[in-house]
């Protein structure tokens, strides 16, 4: 229930915000800070528009106040609902701020100017307020110079009242403590659910970024066409591979290089988008004969890799080509036709190779062997047998 009800509260300050803002995964910043101001632009005029409702019980049916309070109240409403409504028609996030700190302070100077003055009124409880709106919703900068202009109207207040400089009084004392009381738990209901609002808004943006981060690492490191490992980071994990078996007693490294037979003819007879399909469904296979520690890449066109550590016996890899191979080799049905690769698979293993320079030309010059002898898969040590 409750998270229908959060799900429903931000659909409907998300209206207020320009679309393209809220689709621009690039700017997660620009999306939180115009949530930020639409969220506490709804939240400050539903506590406005509610206690321009309860203030008459709180003044007992009292005209004169009734009237003053509904004027702030109804002024201030008006002026957050037009501030909204210039949101969503892009108007500039920062003049919005100012507009909705300005309300905020013109409507707690005509609460003291009407209520007594500064000594006498129950509004001054609420300078803080624009300060702390201007904090979350811009930054320090701002925020300092909205708490120097605080400083700045609390001293001239300070002045009228030592001066004489008498005020009009519209609370009666006998209500003048209840009202006090009240508008001081208004005050922390506000500012609580601000500084909620801000932390939450905050939150969600954190995981956001965590979630756009993931994406971004993820598509700069896999294809995107098979989701297997991409060239670049290929060479990240062969490279990785090769510093872990020099470091680490017994750990080996094999290379197996594998390029796909007669992929050309078929993709060029029947398209791209059946190519692609074929790609595919090679590396669904490549992944369903690997182990889950084996590094499977896409390193070109139609060639692909597979980097295997720990032991890697002449069996073992043996097992693994044969595999492979069979694997790979499983018919495709595309629409009404049916289509068939093989590969060539060439095989290298470090350190019986120098480094990884040499690693990598031995699975490339086995696997051009067994491509031209006709063979599913060739050592680089038996050739140089």
């Amino acid at each position: 229930m409750l998270s229908k009800i959060t799900a429903a509260t931000a659909n409907f300050r998300d209206r207020f915000i320009p679309t393209d803002i809220l689709t621009d995964l690039n700017d997660l910043d620009a999306t939180y800070r115009y949530q930020l101001l639409s969220g506490m632009l709804i939240f400050t005029i539903v506590a406005v528009l509610s206690f321009a409702l309860y203030f008459p019980v709180l003044s007992h049916g009292k005209i004169t106040p009734i009237i003053i309070n509904s004027f702030i109240c109804l002024s201030l409403g008006s002026s957050l609902i037009v501030i909204l409504l210039k949101l969503r028609g892009h108007s500039n996030y920062a003049k919005l701020v100012h507009s909705f700190v300005a309300s905020i302070y013109f409507a707690i100077l005509l609460g003291i100017f009407f209520t007594g003055g500064i000594h006498g009124s129950i509004a001054p409880v609420f300078l803080p307020l624009p300060v702390i709106i201007a904090f979350l919703l811009s930054n320090r900068k701002t925020a300092l110079c909205y708490a120097t202009a605080t400083l700045l109207i609390y001293a001239i207040l300070i002045q009228m009242d030592t001066y004489g400089m008498a005020l009009p009084q519209t609370i009666a004392p006998t209500d003048k403590k209840t009202m006090e009381a009240i508008l001081w738990i208004y005050y922390t209901t506000t500012l609580l659910s601000l500084v909620m609002l801000y932390d939450g808004l905050t939150r969600r943006l954190l995981i956001q970024r965590h979630i756009e981060r993931e994406k971004l690492s993820y598509i700069a490191t896999h294809d995107d066409l098979t989701a297997l490992a991409n060239r670049k980071q290929f060479d990240i994990e062969i490279n990785a591979a090769i510093h872990r078996s020099n470091r680490i007693e017994g750990v080996q490294v094999a290379l197996l290089l594998i390029d796909l037979n007669d992929f050309k003819p078929i993709n060029d007879l029947n398209g791209h988008h059946i190519g692609d399909e074929i790609l595919k469904h090679v590396a669904q296979q490549m992944k369903k004969t690997t182990r889950v520690d084996d590094i499977t890449a896409r390193v070109g066109g139609d060639e692909f890799a597979v980097i295997v550590q720990g032991e890697t016996s002449i069996s073992q890899l043996t097992i693994l080509a044969t595999r492979l191979c069979h694997n790979i080799s499983t018919p495709l049905t595309i629409g009404e036709k049916t289509f068939a690769v093989t590969a060539s698979i060439g095989i290298a293993q470090y350190p019986k190779t120098r480094d990884e320079n040499h690693l990598r030309n031995a699975a490339d010059m086995a696997m051009y062997a067994a491509k031209q002898d006709k063979k599913d898969f060739v050592f680089f040590e038996d050739l140089k047998a």
